[in-house]
C-alpha cells in the first residue's frame, strides 16, 4: 500500500510540474495556443494512464481467473488420487 502512496505521489508531481510549466510557457509567450496544446497533451496522457491500467487490470483479473480454474481442476484431480479404491468384491 505505502508503494501505491509513493507512485500516485510521483505521479501527481510530475503532472503539477507540467502542468506550471505549460502555464509558464504560456505566460511568457503570451500566447494560448502554447496552453491548449499542452492541456491537450496532458489530457491524451491521462486518458492513456487510465486506459492502460484499465487494460492491465482485465488482464490481470483474467490471468488470476485462469489459475484459480486451473487449481480447482488441479485439487479434484488429485482428490480422486487419494480417495480409497472402491471394491468390486462383496463380503
Amino acid at each position: 500500500m505505502e508503494n501505491n502512496r509513493a507512485a500516485t505521489a510521483f505521479f501527481f508531481g510530475l503532472f503539477a510540474t507540467a502542468l506550471v510549466t505549460i502555464v509558464g510557457v504560456s505566460l511568457c509567450l503570451q500566447d494560448v495556443r502554447p496552453l491548449l496544446l499542452g492541456l491537450a497533451m496532458l489530457g491524451a496522457l491521462l486518458l492513456g494512464c487510465y486506459l492502460a491500467g484499465l487494460v492491465n487490470a482485465a488482464v490481470f483479473m483474467s490471468i488470476m481467473k485462469s489459475i484459480k480454474a486451473f487449481d480447482a481442476y488441479w485439487h479434484r484431480g488429485r482428490a480422486d488420487e487419494h480417495r480409497a479404491p472402491k471394491s468390486n468384491t462383496e463380503d
